[in-house]
């Protein structure tokens, strides 16, 4: 994708005070329009206290394949963090089990999901097939399917049978069949030369409060809005700093055309923001700063149009 592939984008014709006034009053909108819609579930949005701000959630549709694939990565990531502390096991061994369970089964590895959970046998307890005790979930996990390749056919399948239901016979079967391989494949995983690319991105996603890097959007909207209104954001609109939100990617993309820089400079901004599995955004957001541009005008004429004060 080249920039000659996109237009110039409209000049805003706003004042930062404008934006702020605009951003705000979508930010609010939005609350009220969620307080109604958990009030009526049944409303459509003809219903809605403020129909104004519809348009914004059809500039990057919640099914764009781009944005799909940054928040189920992100959501993803999070995930396995939230799951390798409760369980005290490494993350990247948490991943790394993950994408090869993946491979094998072709589908989630929830059986072996549902052997690190809590309800499942205890790992802190020695193994009952050896005078062992494992390190933690993972270790437990492998030598439980490991213990079970062991066992003959007869012995294997009254285990099965007495510990799991049968949902989960086939995908166990296939992990035991293929667990004397896990070591080779993790290897595997790791001989492919973008693995320390890989671990990076993982690395810097994992420490981020949504899929836009943290330092390089706070840096932004500290620039353009200044301190004050950063800090009022942070308590009472958080939405606008949530770049999972299509608010979120509209205040970044207010923030980066309000630099007035060129459009080299502007893709260049997003690219620091969207990196890794968002990168593709970035051309994304880009591309559509003519829209989010068009709906601030009109979140404009609304407002003033209607006379209308959201209270902070």
């Amino acid at each position: 994708m080249t920039l000659s592939s996109y237009l110039p984008a409209k000049p805003l014709h706003l004042t930062t005070a404008q934006a702020v006034v605009m951003l705000e009053y979508i930010a609010k909108a939005i609350e009220q329009n969620t307080i109604f819609i958990a009030l009526h579930p049944h409303a459509t949005w003809h219903d809605l206290p403020h129909k104004e701000v519809r348009h914004l959630y059809s500039i990057i549709p919640s099914d764009n394949p781009h944005l799909t694939r940054a928040i189920d990565t992100y959501t993803y990531l999070q995930s396995m963090k939230l799951l390798a502390l409760e369980h005290q096991v490494d993350i990247i061994d948490l991943i790394e089990i993950h994408e090869v369970i993946q491979r094998w089964s072709g589908t989630t590895p929830t059986l072996f999901m549902m052997l690190l959970t809590p309800n499942s046998n205890d790992s802190t307890e020695i193994l009952p097939w050896s005078d062992t005790t494992p390190k933690n979930r993972i270790s437990y996990a492998i030598a439980y399917l490991q213990w079970l390749h062991a066992l003959d056919d007869h012995d294997r399948t009254k285990e099965i049978e007495r510990s799991f239901h049968a949902y989960y016979h086939n995908d166990l079967a296939i992990l035991i069949e293929n667990i004397p391989y896990l070591e080779q494949e993790r290897q595997r995983i790791r001989d492919v030369a973008s693995y320390q690319q890989k671990l990076l991105a993982l690395q810097a996603w994992m420490s981020q409060s949504s899929i836009a890097n943290d330092t390089q959007q706070e840096e932004l909207l500290r620039d353009i809005f200044g301190p004050e209104i950063l800090q009022r954001w942070q308590i009472h609109y958080p939405l606008l700093l949530d770049a999972n939100h299509a608010l979120g990617q509209m205040t970044i993309s207010i923030a980066v055309q309000l630099t007035n820089e060129t459009h080299i400079d502007r893709l260049e901004r997003y690219q620091a923001i969207f990196t890794h599995h968002a990168y593709d955004l970035a051309y994304e957001i880009f591309s559509r700063e003519k829209k989010y541009g068009s709906m601030l005008h009109k979140i404009a004429k609304t407002v003033e149009k209607q006379d209308v004060t959201i209270s902070q």
